[in-house]
């Protein structure tokens, strides 16, 4: 694993390890960040954010907000480290408290997806592969 991976990884569990019910995003945020920078990883960086119950979360994606979280909130997240001018990203979700029915069924979809094939499209008037 790179350096810049290992970094990413403390990111998410600064994350696992700050997010609970009765704090701030905000905090969750700034733990992330700050366990990057305190390892010796550089700014800027990005670290895009939604948050809430799951089905209603935020729609602020560049930072988090005061918003204190719940038992039953998702955090989804796109988290990129840096080090040395090398990124790494990684999307980490984590959930306070038991996955949703409905979020399972998501993920299975999700599984399904890249299996699954549309027919190439073709312009007007030109045979699709195979035909």
């Amino acid at each position: 694993m790179t350096r810049v991976s290992v970094e990413t990884m403390k990111m998410v569990e600064a994350m696992r390890n700050t997010a609970k019910p009765g704090v701030k995003e905000s905090v969750v945020y700034g733990n992330m960040i700050q366990s990057m920078i305190a390892d010796g990883g550089e700014i800027p960086t990005m670290l895009s954010w939604l948050s809430g119950p799951w089905g209603h979360v935020s729609r602020r994606l560049t930072i988090a907000t005061q918003r204190v979280m719940a038992k039953g909130d998702v955090i989804m997240n796109e988290i990129e480290a840096r080090y040395a001018g090398y990124c790494g990203q990684q999307d980490q979700p984590l959930f306070l408290g038991p996955i949703p029915a409905a979020a399972g069924r998501t993920r299975g979809l999700r599984r399904k997806g890249p299996r699954a094939r549309l027919p190439s499209p073709s312009p007007p008037g030109c045979p699709r592969p195979g035909e």
